[in-house]
């Protein structure tokens, strides 16, 4: 049977396509995977948390999943929600990686303010949290934000604009919300747009608000070495064994003690849905083949998942020494 979470999307629901099927929950083999039931055949399928679910008892659970047109994938479903109310049919999504994409919707539509009171702001929450450190506290933490790729909330969507006024407004909003940055980063960078005079006079702008650092988030190689070229000292890159195109760079970069931030080492997180059971380890050790100075994003979802993230490294790192 076909399913959805929400009403139409006129009406304020986030609709799904495809649509998602209904099916039910035979077991859970490991935190990965999730055996189904549905259709009249019994299917494997990704399971998006991979820490516990509450204390809840899923086998026998009605559930809903979602079916990937990625041919690649070894699990070419994914349960996104569960009920433990079958006769009121109601649903508890469960899928965390995909929850910034429904506030979003949620934003766009205006249907978040039937659901809860108040305003949802981008970094308030953030900056709260900051202002309560003591000055020895505040000065262990670093923060990041993006520089040139701004949210449409009447579409819904990122937009890019690099002029001289936007990139100022961007800049001093975060600095509002936050108190201090410690690192502005260009994204979708471009060759042209490195050279461009409106770039340069943003920067100043930021040095003139006591931004100390300021960097490049580059995703392709050509605006990489346009970088470095250019002498930016803080660059973050994409690298990971299915990105060996970021390899040069990667080098380059290390070379020349640029600080470095390396993100998607599990290939945006391909990695983790393809395998069952993902090596985080052996992801991480392809990093630390090059030695550099610097940081690898992963991203998480809860202090778990964040402590698994760490151990993996530690592991990594010490099969690097090793080797």
């Amino acid at each position: 049977m076909k399913s959805r979470v929400g009403s139409s999307e006129a009406e304020g629901g986030y609709r799904f396509n495809p649509p998602l099927k209904e099916g039910r929950i035979l077991s859970r083999p490991n935190r990965f995977i999730m055996m189904i039931r549905a259709g009249g055949r019994t299917m494997k399928c990704h399971c998006p948390t991979t820490g516990r679910i509450g204390d809840i008892e899923l086998s026998g659970l009605p559930c809903l999943y979602s079916t990937s047109a990625n041919t690649k994938r070894k699990t070419a479903h994914t349960v996104e929600a569960i009920s433990t109310s079958p006769a009121k049919r109601s649903w508890v999504g469960i899928n965390q990686t995909a929850s910034n994409r429904y506030l979003e919707f949620f934003l766009r539509s205006g249907a978040l303010s039937k659901m809860v009171s108040g305003t949802v702001t981008r970094e308030v929450k953030l900056g709260r949290f900051l202002k309560s450190l003591s000055r020895e506290e505040r000065g262990r933490v670093s923060i990041a934000t993006k520089f040139g790729e701004h949210w449409n909330f009447e579409t819904g969507e990122p937009f890019v604009d690099h002029s001289y006024d936007a990139l100022c407004r961007s800049l001093d909003r975060s600095l509002e919300r936050l108190g201090t940055i410690d690192l502005p980063q260009l994204h979708r960078t471009t060759p042209a747009v490195l050279g461009a005079a409106d770039l340069q006079k943003a920067w100043e702008y930021a040095r003139l608000a006591g931004v100390g650092k300021i960097g490049v988030s580059a995703s392709d190689p050509a605006s990489a070495v346009a970088a470095l070229a250019l002498g930016y000292t803080v660059l973050q890159m994409p690298y990971n064994v299915s990105r060996e195109d970021m390899g040069p760079a990667v080098r380059e970069a290390a070379s020349k003690g640029v600080e470095l931030l390396i993100n998607r080492p599990y290939q945006a997180g391909a990695k983790l849905y393809d395998m069952e059971q993902p090596d985080k380890r052996a992801l991480f050790a392809h990093v630390l083949k090059v030695t550099l100075r610097g940081w690898v994003l992963t991203g998480t979802r809860s202090a778990d998942h964040l402590k698994e993230n760490i151990d993996a490294f530690r592991a990594a790192q010490e099969l690097s020494e090793a080797a």
